[in-house]
């Protein structure tokens, strides 16, 4: 029998579970002085000097014990019937009931270093792939959640724009009315190098002002258009916001029971939402 082949019976051997004739022939091969089998049965020495010192054992109890000794007694009895014939499975056969026996009455640690501790390797792994595609989920989130606040973003400067385009669709046709009014409002000395016009189309009751030179309102003060109502009412049109270089336009649609207007003017107020014109005129202007 070579070297080879009795790798399998060194564990056994070390131990100390290898019974008869293979347990005897064992010892006299390394009493001869086998160095490679020596070298092999310090090293399984040493595996089951760590499995006794470093892990805790647990015993099994006496039927439990019974059992699995009487299997590895079936199993080595099988295996010198068979020895000529099929000596490696009885070497594996012994080999078997050796990790049974040391599984059973020296600790749980073979167990965990032959299939748990690789196990948790594993799920180790899985977890960190999970762990790296839920942050790429989540990088996904974070950019689809970009992309869509982009878009909104777009669509209402879209929606700015398109209601930019009607309300000069919608001037361009007040300036073609057949029925077009004009009045022209005449600056107050507050404001002398102010000017502005007033355009009515009294079919859909639109209004249009534009206004040039006008000063930039004192802080907390707004510009508002009045018109005079048929009845005697100012009905305030809308609040007037100069740019820089103090012009502004302004369109709106009056409501029907406002009827022809025959003056406006511009106030200036210390609120938008007053409900009529208390401020100093600034631009102010009749129909003849």
């Amino acid at each position: 029998m070579t070297c080879e082949q009795r790798a399998p019976e060194i564990l056994l051997f070390a131990a100390g579970v290898l019974e008869g004739e293979a347990d005897t022939d064992m010892a006299a091969h390394l009493r001869a002085g086998c160095a490679a089998c020596e070298s092999e049965l310090a090293s399984a020495r040493a595996l089951l000097a760590e499995l006794s010192s470093s892990l805790d054992p647990v015993e099994p109890s006496a039927a439990v014990r019974e059992r699995l000794l009487a299997r590895v007694a079936g199993q080595q009895a099988a295996a010198r019937a068979e020895a000529s014939a099929r000596s490696g499975w009885g070497r594996l056969a012994l080999a078997a009931g050796l990790a049974a026996v040391v599984a059973a009455g020296l600790s749980v640690g073979l167990f965990d270093r032959l299939a748990a501790e690789p196990l948790r390797s594993e799920i180790a792994r899985l977890e960190a792939e999970s762990h790296s595609l839920l942050a790429g989920r989540q990088d996904l989130e974070a950019r689809l959640s970009e992309l869509e606040a982009l878009q909104a973003e777009q669509d209402s400067e879209l929606a700015d724009l398109e209601g930019t385009l009607a309300r000069r669709e919608e001037l361009v046709e007040l300036l073609h009315a057949p029925d077009l009014e004009m009045l022209v409002l005449v600056a107050a000395p507050t404001q002398p190098g102010a000017r502005a016009r007033v355009f009515w189309e009294w079919e859909d009751y639109a209004c249009y002002l534009h206004a040039t030179g006008l000063a930039a309102p004192p802080q907390g003060r707004v510009y508002m258009l009045w018109l005079l109502a048929e009845d005697g009412r100012w009905v305030r049109a809308g609040e007037l916001s100069p740019g820089a270089s103090g012009e502004t336009s302004f369109f709106t649609r009056l409501s029907r029971d406002t009827g022809r207007v025959s003056q406006a003017r511009v106030t200036l107020e210390s609120a938008a939402d007053a409900d009529e014109p208390t401020g100093e005129v600034q631009l102010s202007g009749r129909l003849l």
